[in-house]
C-alpha cells in the first residue's frame, strides 16, 4: 500500500480542519434564534411578569416584551431603546 505524500497529508489536515470549523459554526449558530417573548399582565397566571420593570430587568438582547393594555402607563427606569408596537 502506498504511503501518503506530504501534500496529501496537508490536504487531509486542511479538509479535517475545515470540517471541524463548519461543525463548530453550525453548533454555534443553532443557539442564535429569535429572542424570547416575555408577557406582562395583571391577571394571575396571565403573563410571565406582573410588572413591566421586572420584564425589562429579565430581558436579554433580542427579546420582545408584550404588555397588556392596563400596564402601559407604568413608570419605567431608563433602559436600552424600546420599540412600541400595537
Amino acid at each position: 500500500m502506498n504511503e501518503k505524500t506530504g501534500v496529501e497529508k496537508r490536504i487531509d489536515w486542511l479538509l479535517g480542519s475545515f470540517f471541524l470549523f463548519v461543525v463548530f459554526f453550525i453548533l454555534l449558530s443553532a443557539g442564535r434564534g429569535e429572542g424570547a417573548v416575555l408577557t406582562v399582565d395583571d391577571d394571575p397566571g396571565g403573563g410571565d411578569f406582573s410588572s413591566i420593570q421586572d420584564a425589562i430587568d429579565a430581558a436579554e438582547d433580542g427579546d420582545t416584551i408584550r404588555v397588556y393594555e392596563y400596564y402601559r402607563q407604568q413608570a419605567l427606569r431608563p433602559f436600552s431603546p424600546l420599540r412600541y408596537e400595537e
